[in-house]
């Protein structure tokens, strides 16, 4: 049965025997020897396809040394009887009813199941933004733990950097670098030491006559 994929229900519709040892119904003698389909119901599942050993028939024939070799590897599908029973009136209109609810059952099952999921969405969602935050959360304590680790690392290597570079630069650049703060300290002191020199310098400048003051000048009267 090439067209009936494993699973597939098949209702057998040809008996020719039915019944037990004591009440049997046998076909029609006079016809093809079947029953008739409306009296009974047979149904199989296929539940696998199989293939028989391999035979070889030797062929021969006379006044003929040759011999024919025939090979025969059939397959053969293996079926299930699932139910087995005799018809009672009104048994089709249930067999209908059921063969219908048969087939609407994947769409039931589906619906049902879009309902389920379409509950479920917002409690997945929750869960799914719940798990995203802990993730978060936990990577940004990872990133502070791994600073706080490598915090005293990376300031003991900055102190080390400015240490070579204060060392690395000339005795020069240090001393201009203090020659500022040097004369800002003995200024003070200079002004008090020249303090008394400019109060006499002062003091003379007052009590001077005008050519003591400059002795270099020379006053021309001009004739009347």
């Amino acid at each position: 049965m090439p067209h009936a994929p494993l699973g597939t229900i098949l209702r057998l519709n040809r008996a020719s025997m039915l019944g037990s040892r004591d009440y049997t119904l046998r076909g029609d003698v006079a016809g093809k020897g079947y029953i008739n389909e409306d009296w009974f119901v047979c149904r199989a599942r296929v539940v696998g396809v199989e293939t028989e050993p391999l035979r070889v028939v030797e062929k021969t024939k006379r006044r003929q040394r040759r011999v024919k070799r025939v090979k025969s590897k059939m397959r053969f599908t293996v079926l299930r009887v699932v139910e087995v029973g005799v018809r009672v009136p009104g048994m089709e209109e249930e067999e209908a009813l059921l063969e219908v609810e048969e087939e609407a059952e994947p769409e039931v099952e589906e619906a049902a199941l879009l309902e389920v999921e379409e509950e479920a969405k917002p409690e997945v969602e929750e869960e799914v933004r719940l798990e995203v935050e802990e993730e978060a959360k936990s990577e940004v304590e990872t990133k502070l733990e791994v600073e706080e680790e490598a915090k005293p690392e990376v300031e003991e290597e900055t102190k080390l950097e400015i240490e070579e570079e204060w060392e690395a630069k000339p005795e020069v650049e240090v001393e201009e670098k203090a020659k500022p703060d040097v004369e800002e300290e003995t200024k003070p002191e200079l002004e008090e030491e020249a303090k008394p020199e400019i109060n006499a310098a002062i003091d003379r400048r007052n009590g001077a006559s005008h050519d003591e003051l400059f002795p270099s000048l020379q006053i021309f009267k001009l004739p009347d």
